[in-house]
């Protein structure tokens, strides 16, 4: 997928407003890469209240018409990813989160923003495990012991996910254009050889 993914998992009440936040602000800074935000609430019963929330803040916005998704799997979210456009996704089941990281650039694990409605331990290895390149908590929980406190950043809420976020988005998209600009000249450099040498 060319779009910059990124989740949001085990989010508890007044987590996801800082998500969505996060992802007006990713949408309002046009980079060309379309954002997809996943949102996996820790008790998947809220979907449907945090999809009703994710239309009215994209509507508040103003960042263009997204779609909001209800999706049970991870599979139905790679089918969602085929489509290239900004979107949240709501995940309404529980034991996605494994898979879907593997999905993401970035992570963000819950229970732990100073807005959240629950502060306790959440497990942040899920995400190391799928080599998500940022994976961010919130200020309120115990940073990781040992040497995975290294590999993951705390953050206060969307002033500081944001920025972090979209730092990863643009070296990443940086990166990629670089990369096909490079694969395009040695390709052009190839053919050019190939016909020199049918020439001959």
């Amino acid at each position: 997928s060319n779009s910059f993914v990124w989740a949001a998992g085990s989010t508890h009440p007044g987590e996801e407003d800082e998500v969505l936040s996060t992802h007006n602000h990713l949408c309002r800074a046009q980079s060309g890469v379309p954002i997809v935000t996943i949102i996996a609430p820790r008790h998947p019963e809220r979907a449907p209240e945090i999809e009703a929330l994710a239309r009215l803040r994209l509507a508040e916005a103003g960042t263009g018409q997204q779609a909001v998704l209800m999706l049970r799997s991870a599979v139905e979210v790679v089918d969602a990813l085929a489509k290239q456009e900004s979107k949240v996704l709501v995940i309404c089941s529980l034991g996605q989160l494994p898979a879907l990281y593997k999905l993401c650039d970035a992570a963000f694990v819950g229970g732990s923003l100073p807005a959240s409605s629950f502060h306790g331990e959440h497990n942040v290895y899920e995400p190391l495990h799928a080599r998500c390149r940022l994976i961010m908590r919130g200020s309120q929980a115990a940073p990781p012991a040992g040497v995975h406190e290294l590999f993951v950043t705390t953050v206060d809420g969307s002033k500081s996910m944001a920025p972090l976020i979209l730092d990863l988005l643009l070296r990443s998209h940086t990166c990629a254009r670089l990369s096909d600009s490079s694969s395009q000249e040695a390709s052009q450099k190839a053919s050019q050889k190939a016909s020199q040498k049918a020439s001959q």
